[in-house]
């Protein structure tokens, strides 16, 4: 189903049916990875068992060098906010970080899915975000950027005002672009962008 392999959705029913899965309505992706350090620390096997155990209603199994936790679920979200705490501990503690898909509703789509989950790490670590956890939805804007950006130049897209204040930083030696970008990373939320820029 990862590899994308397995379309029909009867055989799919069948296998989940022989693991003894009664599905739910629900599925959502979580892609665990190890910073590299770690994993001659830890064997993964023991950490896919320990997350597997922290997160209800999972099937786990190492998949290119990553945990990947299937969560079926009838609930909307993956996970309760206390046992969403501890898994956040246990990352942590492991020095892992995971990516959360969108929810679906067919493990047909899981191949899309853990996608979405995988991308969640690589934008969450190229944008040096510290979160463990990250979530695709908070992410599905810059994959949009990125799959343009390889296709054309981005700078196609910016309004011509932002290039006005690139350049009257440059003559006047000040920093609003760097401030604006700030701004807009923080989802304009004035007191976070404050605190990331050191002032009141």
């Amino acid at each position: 189903l990862l590899d994308g392999k397995i379309k029909n959705s009867r055989s799919i029913d069948e296998r989940a049916k022989a693991l003894s899965w009664h599905l739910k309505e629900n599925f959502f992706v979580l892609t665990v990875t190890a910073e590299k350090h770690n994993l001659s620390n830890t064997p993964l096997i023991y950490l896919k068992n320990l997350a597997a155990n922290l997160v209800s209603d999972s099937k786990a199994v190492l998949y290119y060098h990553h945990i990947v936790l299937v969560i079926n679920t009838s609930k909307k979200e993956p996970f309760s906010e206390g046992s969403m705490n501890e898994f956040i501990e246990f990352l942590k503690a492991n020095h892992l970080k995971c990516g959360i898909s969108r929810c679906f509703h067919n493990l047909e789509d899981i191949r899309e899915h853990y996608e979405q989950s995988a991308k969640a790490i690589e934008l969450g670590i190229r944008m040096k975000r510290q979160d463990v956890l990250l979530n695709y939805e908070d992410y599905a804007v810059f994959h949009v950027l990125d799959i343009l950006g390889a296709k054309s130049d981005l700078k196609k897209f910016c309004h011509p005002v932002i290039f006005e204040l690139i350049e009257y930083d440059k003559k006047n030696n000040t920093n609003y672009t760097e401030s604006l970008h700030i701004y807009l990373s923080k989802a304009l939320d004035t007191a976070e962008s404050a605190k990331a820029l050191y002032i009141h």
